[in-house]
């Protein structure tokens, strides 16, 4: 089943975030977020607004050349923000996601996903993680559609809707 909604406003981005907070808030699992795109498509940021809901106070930079950007959060979890689309082999991705970032109560987001998302599907596999993967496609100069699945279960946004379906 495939659902879209057009996200038109920075409001409904706020929404979105707004939703993936509170999956954050209301688990006591890790939570994973795979972000999938193309170039601009709004996935940093995304990462930008749940970090705000999150009141991160750092600035928050796309990670594209560190790989890995770290936020403290309260109850000292950490929020980290990956960058794959530099990386090309598992064997790299291995060096960034180990075993040690996969803990506690963290937030861990995910840019460029899909390009190891068979790996990362089973890597994710785990009753301590719930993972979210959030898909950004361009509509338009200024608009996009964004489709976010958890479970196999489609949450849609409609703009100016509060309600999930």
């Amino acid at each position: 089943m495939k659902v879209n909604s057009k996200i038109v406003t920075l409001e409904d981005l706020n929404k979105i975030a707004s939703k993936i907070v509170q999956t954050y808030n209301k688990t006591n699992k890790i939570l994973v977020i795979g972000l999938i795109g193309d170039l601009g498509s709004g996935k940093t940021t995304l990462v930008k607004e749940i970090a705000k809901q999150l009141n991160v106070n750092q600035p928050i930079i796309s990670p594209t050349f560190i790989i890995d950007r770290e936020y403290k959060l309260k109850n000292n979890n950490i929020m980290h923000h990956i960058d794959l689309y530099r990386l090309e082999t598992e064997t790299e991705l291995n060096e960034i996601i180990t075993e040690g970032l996969i803990q506690n109560h963290n937030l861990i987001l995910i840019e460029w996903y899909d390009r190891f998302s068979s790996y990362l599907d089973k890597l994710f596999d785990r009753n301590d993680v719930k993972l979210l993967k959030v898909y950004f496609e361009h509509y338009g100069e200024f608009e996009r559609v964004i489709k976010i699945v958890y479970e196999n279960t489609i949450i849609k946004h409609k703009p100016n809707d509060n309600s999930n379906q």
